[in-house]
Order: structure tokens, then C-alpha cells, then sequence
């Protein structure tokens, strides 16, 4: 499904004329029905900017980077929301890491939401943000959701560690990064 995977079967001994890489599509896209675009505006307000992550709360996902990237971002986006879709093993830990930071108004962690409410989320968004990392023998082998985010028009930032880099065209649909650490520095345009 990633070039990272084609990879990953040619060191396994694979041969590469055996190997097709096809990329995985999402669902096309639907008309936000008027109560789901309202949960989504009662959920961001009027907030800007409009951060989206869709994803299972582990740790590879690195959702804890996010949070310290909006706690140093809400001094100069005093308005920021930071919205989290998804469910996972990392769930308290990152809770605690809401509090810890002072971030609870900045910060909305969601889970088993309606899809059609996650897709009036994506559509509401300004950014969708996933920079996952390898972590221990776990890695991002594509990212569906980048794609998703990009069907409704919105822009994503995600890590170059795995397949995420087929899933987002690096300066058209978004960003790829080795490290988060440049999303908490870069000058934003947010539009």
C-alpha cells in the first residue's frame, strides 16, 4: 500500500516485479447534514486555528508531541483548538498530559464519535495533523486519514517515518516531517 511496505517485502526477499504498489482510497465524500455541522461548530466555536487528528491514541501515533506543540502554540494562536478523534491504550496518560500542560480549554479528546460527525470535524478543520513516529516495531504503513482530510479540502501534517509520505504530496495536500519539533517553530498560514 506504501512505498515504505514495497520496502519492507524487498528486504524480506521479495522480488520487486512481484510487488504492485496500490494505494488505499477512502469513501467519497458526503454532505455534512446540518446537525452534524452544527456539533462540529458547537465543538471548535470560534476557535482558529482548527486542528483535526483522527487516529487510535497510541503511542506511535504521537499524539503526545501534539500536546506540546499546542501548549506552545496557544501563546501565539491564544484562540487554537485542538481536536483528537480516536480511542487507544494512551488515552489516560494523555489526559493527564491536557492537565498537566494547562491546555483543557484548547484541547478536546473524543471517542466512538458518529462518522458523519468525524467528517463534519474534517471538514471544519484547518489542519489535519498526525506525525507519527516508529515506535518499537510499530509504524505508520500509510494513513488513510490523510487522504480523507484531503478529500474535503484540508491540509495535513504528518511524519516521513513509514507510508505517510505516499498518503500526503508533500506542498499540495500538506507537509511530511522527520520531526515535530519543526510544526512548534515554522510561521503558519492558515487559510
Amino acid at each position: 500500500n506504501s512505498n515504505f511496505t514495497k520496502e519492507l517485502a524487498l528486504s524480506k526477499g521479495i522480488p520487486e516485479k512481484k510487488i504492485h504498489i496500490i494505494h488505499p482510497g477512502c469513501e467519497e465524500t458526503i454532505e455534512i447534514e446540518k446537525n452534524f455541522q452544527e456539533q462540529a461548530e458547537i465543538i471548535f466555536k470560534n476557535s482558529f486555528p482548527k486542528i483535526l487528528t483522527v487516529a487510535r491514541l497510541d503511542r506511535r501515533k504521537n499524539h503526545q508531541n501534539i500536546l506540546m506543540c499546542i501548549r506552545n502554540l496557544k501563546e501565539k494562536f491564544p484562540k487554537i483548538k485542538y481536536v483528537s478523534v480516536g480511542d487507544g491504550d494512551e488515552k489516560k496518560k494523555l489526559e493527564d498530559l491536557v492537565r498537566e500542560l494547562k491546555i483543557e480549554n484548547q484541547v478536546k479528546i473524543l471517542n466512538k464519535i458518529d462518522q458523519k460527525l468525524k467528517v463534519a470535524l474534517i471538514k471544519n478543520s484547518n489542519l489535519f495533523l498526525m506525525p507519527s513516529i516508529k515506535f518499537k516495531k510499530s509504524v505508520e504503513g500509510f494513513g488513510i486519514s490523510f487522504i480523507e482530510a484531503a478529500s474535503y479540502g484540508v491540509g495535513s501534517i504528518g511524519g516521513k517515518v513509514g507510508g505517510a509520505s505516499d498518503a500526503i504530496e508533500n506542498g499540495k495536500t500538506g507537509l511530511s516531517f522527520s520531526t515535530l519539533v519543526v510544526v512548534t517553530i515554522m510561521p503558519f498560514n492558515f487559510g
